[in-house]
């Protein structure tokens, strides 16, 4: 029997004896204690909880010799407190026991008498009828000591279970049992639940949540107010931005036809066709709890969830939502479930009479009745303050291209299977079923590529907006160490999930804004936690002067701050935090502080070197337009053709763009040393792979790193990610290694347009397999690494992030002088 399903059994059993079924409890109790991997030396928790119960079950039932011998099985167990309730059990059992034997024994003078005599003696108590009689029972909840009957024999105290059942997790560094408010077993429980990772201590145990408490303070509505309104703007700047980008690439096609090759070619109008993005946006907007719901329903498997099946999981989930949307006076958002095993929770919809709720199957089994709890508080809290609804018409406007790219990379990878088959018997006929395939690859490259570019609409309210979700939620929960523990167990769970699928779930990445935890951060996040020292591994998080900045492309909040907030939450009610993360510039040197805090304008410089020379180009250009306009005002005509010459609007950024490039190519890019490169022996592979594992934990928990700083490294792992087209860009590589995974980026040789080009040595091909990749490691919101070289059983894909980086910025010059002459 599974861990999972002895937890099963455990909860069922302790609610059939909270609900006096006793013959039920002996039923699930048994299974426990005669589960396989129960008989382990020592004894499982589980087990020995199992005992305890069944020492009450059966003394209920009238069998006091199987609770005898269950006793006297648990005297012999190391723990002390259960020792001594079990002596307890057995002086009252024993007791209890003779006791009955003497009144058998009086009974039976009595009827001899009577028969002598006549006469039948009446009862010294009237018995209670069943129904009436208040036995109590062994729970976890209640905390008073129950009165033992001398007529019976007297069932465990409820405190001494209690207790005893705490110890019991806490020597084996596990979490206590589960609230039994939930009295029945979830429905499917294919993984085991997650447990605390981010308590240094050696014990873990659930703090209480408050009983009384005052609302928290509210926060300042003008930040997130400022976020929401920069939706819309963004989708109609990111499709403006598209069409001068495009019409720039016009501009250069036709200046090189008609000057170079000497061609007639006519530029093509400057024209914004908002006359069908602006309807569009519209539609979007209104269709999108009806469109989101086909793309989960046709696509991921939505199946609708009631508020009554709800209730078999958490039960506190089912009375937040009646007592909160009635307050609100707002009607129950509709509830879905998707049958996946990576934890997934999410709101939808445009107001709040037609939002949705959408949890998956592997968020209910991981997290606990008052986890699950929280996350629906704080899916009420986007709902409240109407945060799903811009990011709900985002997330409708990138399923378009995300769909084209995933339906487009499956049809293309069957028909490329096909080609693989016809080859052997045809290869001419096969040649011509990849040409539709590589096709469709190009369709699927760029429909991924507008999904990409319009989610930036959403990231800054996606990641600013669970500051006052987490804040509603534990106003209306008054937990807020439930909210961080169903934090951490979404970031374990998903890396978990991860590791033993290999592949990321298109739901994660389709509805990436929409979700508590941006995935990307999580896969490394949760997979790191289980290795290295959670407070020295999310210090970057709290104490790195350029995290805002690198964090610009980040769908969620730093977990860390969220952390930070929560458990600030719970000391304001007097709660024992369930975690402490130190801030790290405390235990700093002010010279340290002084020195980080005076580099960071120079150090966000260099990181975004390209972007600021680009910027800093457009704003000359606008200078000279300026300049241009004054000499005109002024009378001086031969500056006038500054105002006029609007190629140095699109020369002048290119030209900034390619110099900052160069300019921070050296330290960007160090050389690797060939040592690296170089396979070597079994022995130094292996003193190798020790020395660079041990360089990657050092890496990690550095909190001062920044992107120009790379670590040139050598790591071995498994690689993993999606197969076939969809992964033609090299966008889902991850290197599963023994700390964790890390992100992968890989330039081809041939650059952008060789990922999908070479068919045979493709990365993606590789996928699932062990592989050693030589690179630069790097440090941001989430560290990642850029490839120079993958070496797989398959052969060698060397990468060329530096010769690539050169020629875009000597192209980017290129055409700016161009332009400017």
């Amino acid at each position: 029997m599974a861990e999972t399903s002895i937890t099963q059994c455990l909860e069922a059993g302790f609610s059939a004896l909270k609900e006096k079924n006793y013959p039920q409890a002996i039923t699930f109790l048994e299974q426990v204690i005669q589960a396989p991997n129960a008989q382990a030396e020592p004894a499982l928790p589980e087990c020995i909880k199992a005992q305890m119960g069944l020492v009450t079950a059966y003394a209920q039932v009238g069998n006091p010799e199987k609770a005898i011998d269950l006793a006297h099985s648990l005297v012999r167990q190391e723990n002390p407190k259960v020792q001594q309730w079990a002596e307890r059990q057995l002086v009252e059992l024993e007791s209890s026991s003779a006791s009955k034997s003497s009144q058998l024994v009086n009974s039976t003078i009595q009827a001899q008498d009577s028969q002598k005599t006549g006469f039948v003696p009446l009862d010294e108590a009237p018995v209670l009828p069943e129904s009436r009689r208040r036995i109590p029972l062994p729970t976890q909840d209640n905390q008073e000591e129950l009165p033992s009957r001398p007529s019976q024999p007297t069932p465990p105290s409820a405190s001494e279970i209690s207790e005893n059942l705490s110890i019991i997790d806490a020597e084996q560094g596990r979490l206590p049992t589960p609230s039994m408010e939930a009295t029945l077993p979830p429905i499917s429980a294919q993984e085991p639940k997650t447990q605390w990772h981010l308590e240094d201590r050696e014990e873990a145990p659930h703090q209480e949540r408050a009983t009384k408490w005052s609302a928290l303070p509210p926060r300042s509505q003008l930040p997130l107010t400022l976020a929401q309104m920069s939706v819309p703007i963004a989708l109609i700047v990111i499709p403006l931005v598209l069409f001068i980008a495009k019409y720039v690439l016009d501009v250069l096609r036709v200046s090189f036809a008609t000057r170079i090759l000497r061609w007639s070619q006519t530029l093509p109008s400057w024209e914004f066709p908002a006359w069908w993005i602006l309807p569009s946006l519209v539609i979007c907007y209104f269709a999108s709890p009806w469109f989101l719901d086909w793309v989960l329903r046709q696509f991921h498997g939505l199946q609708p969830f009631s508020t009554g099946t709800l209730a078999q999981y958490s039960p506190e989930s089912h009375r937040l939502l009646q007592r909160s949307c009635q307050q609100q006076k707002i009607p129950i958002p509709t509830l879905g479930i998707l049958p996946i095993a990576v934890p997934v929770v999410m709101s939808y919809g445009f107001s709040a009479k037609n939002a949705r709720i959408v949890v998956s199957q592997g968020c209910l089994d991981r997290l606990e009745d008052a986890e699950i709890a929280t996350l629906y508080a704080a899916e009420l809290g986007h709902i409240v303050h109407k945060t799903f609804v811009p990011l709900s018409w985002v997330t409708t406007v990138i399923q378009i291209p995300y769909l084209v790219y995933w339906q487009a990379a499956n049809l293309g990878d069957g028909l490329l299977r096909w080609a693989d088959t016809v080859t052997r018997q045809k290869a001419w006929l096969g040649g011509l079923i990849r040409i539709p395939a590589y096709g469709l690859g190009v369709i699927s490259t760029l429909a991924y590529s507008l999904f990409w570019v319009f989610r930036w609409a959403g990231l800054k309210l996606s990641r600013d907006r669970s500051a006052y979700s987490d804040r509603i939620a534990c106003n209306l929960t008054g937990n807020p160490n439930s909210l961080a523990r169903a934090l951490v167990k979404l970031a374990v769970g998903t890396a978990e999930v991860f590791s033993q699928e290999g592949t990321v779930d298109p739901v994660l990445e389709g509805f990436e804004l929409l979700q508590p935890l941006s995935y990307r951060s999580t896969l490394f996040l949760g997979s790191a936690l289980q290795y290295l020292s959670p407070t020295q591994l999310l210090a970057w998080e709290t104490s790195h002067p350029l995290r805002g900045w690198l964090s610009l492309n980040q769908p969620s909040a730093f977990l860390a701050d969220r952390l930070i907030a929560l458990m600030t939450y719970a000391q304001t009610w007097h709660l024992q935090p369930d975690l402490t993360i130190a801030d790290p510039l405390q235990s700093r040197s002010t010279t340290t502080h002084t020195r980080a805090s005076g580099n960071r304008p120079a150090s966000l410089f260099k990181v975004a070197a390209p972007l600021w020379c680009a910027l800093g180009g457009y704003l000359l250009a606008v200078l000279a337009w300026g300049l241009g306009w004054l000499a005109f005002q002024m009378g001086q005509y031969r500056l006038t053709w500054l105002g006029s010459d609007y190629g140095l609007f699109m020369g002048l950024p290119l030209l900034g763009f390619g110099l900052g490039t160069i300019w921070r190519f050296n330290q960007f890019f160090p050389e690797i040393p060939l040592s690296l490169l170089r396979s070597g022996q079994p022995v130094q592979r292996d003193q190798t792979e020790n020395e660079s594992l041990r360089e990657l934990a050092e890496f990690l928990q550095n909190s001062s790193l920044d992107p120009l700083q790379p670590h040139r490294i050598k790591l071995e792992g498994q690689l993993l990610g999606r197969r076939g087209i969809s992964n033609w860009l090299g966008q889902d590589l991850w290197l599963q290694t023994a700390l964790g995974v890390l992100r992968l980026h890989y330039m081809s040789q041939l650059g952008p347009i060789g990922n999908w080009l070479r068919y045979q040595h493709r990365p993606s091909n590789q996928i699932g397999q062990s592989v050693t990749v030589v690179g630069w490691l790097r440090r941001g919101a989430t560290p990642w690494l850029d490839m120079e070289l993958l070496r797989s059983p398959i052969g060698r894909n060397y990468g060329s992030h530096p010769v690539w980086s050169t020629v875009i910025a000597i192209l980017a010059i290129a055409a700016g002088l161009y332009l400017l002459l």
